[in-house]
């Protein structure tokens, strides 16, 4: 997530990112009525509902330790640029049934990145620490 620099109500963006971020139990609500992934907080996962599986509990403690100790990277959706994620959207599929080789997926991935740095699309980088 992240806020557009030419906001026209920062205060308001930032505030729900800080809400949105730190309301765990909201969170966990999400997860456990199937509408969400929780958020890469830090949280206790003694406080996840009864009714969340507990396969996902450890994932997401999981996470969040790894975000913790800064040994998380960046995903598609907080670091790509549009090309690259459009390419990696529309070629998954693909990729896991077999129909694409990995070299081949590899190789569009770095044309779109290409094309990504050309159009100045990439957003920049940020920390990992969840403190």
């Amino acid at each position: 997530m992240s806020i557009s620099s030419a906001t026209d109500n920062l205060p308001a963006a930032e505030a729900y990112l800080a809400w949105l971020f730190s309301d765990t139990e909201s969170n966990w609500a999400a997860v456990e009525a199937g509408e969400a992934g929780i958020l890469p907080v830090e949280f206790d996962a003694a406080a996840a509902p009864a009714d969340v599986d507990p396969r996902l509990v450890e994932q997401y403690q999981a996470i969040s330790d790894s975000s913790v100790d800064e040994q998380v990277g960046y995903v598609t959706w907080t670091s790509f640029g549009g090309g690259m994620e459009a390419y990696v959207l529309e070629n998954q599929d693909r990729l896991l049934t077999g129909d694409l080789a990995a070299k081949d997926f590899c190789a569009g991935l770095a044309a779109a990145y290409t094309q990504d740095v050309s159009d100045g699309t990439l957003p920049p980088l940020f920390g990992t620490s969840a403190r």
